[in-house]
């Protein structure tokens, strides 16, 4: 379920405006976790992004989300913060990923 999530998060602050229409253009074999990080996404983004751009929003339109890193969390979709509080996703990120849940849970405080 990390995997899904990361691949999530990276599509998201891509700016895909349709996650499922992108992920079924990705290769899910070569896409591993490691310590560094994700490891066969990025790439794998960029040449959709340039073969398909009308599945992003353009780059001027996509929302801050941070740094560009796998592992950034951005406020505004953390379902732990006030502004986005959402106890369905709390509770379905506790129970497939209870890591990333007190990584979000921490950082929303």
């Amino acid at each position: 379920m990390q995997k899904d999530y990361a691949i999530d998060l990276a599509l998201h602050e891509a700016g895909a405006r349709n996650t499922k229409a992108v992920k079924a253009l990705l290769d899910d074999k070569i896409i591993t976790i490691s310590d560094n990080g994700v490891v066969g996404l990025k790439e794998q983004i960029e040449t959709i992004k340039t073969n398909n751009d009308y599945l992003f929003t353009p780059k001027d339109k996509v929302p801050n989300v941070g740094n560009g890193s796998v592992n950034t969390i951005n406020t505004k979709d953390n379902p732990f913060s006030i502004k986005s509080w959402d106890m369905i996703k709390q509770m379905r990120m506790q129970a497939e990923n209870p890591a990333l849940a007190e990584k979000l849970r921490k950082e929303a405080i």
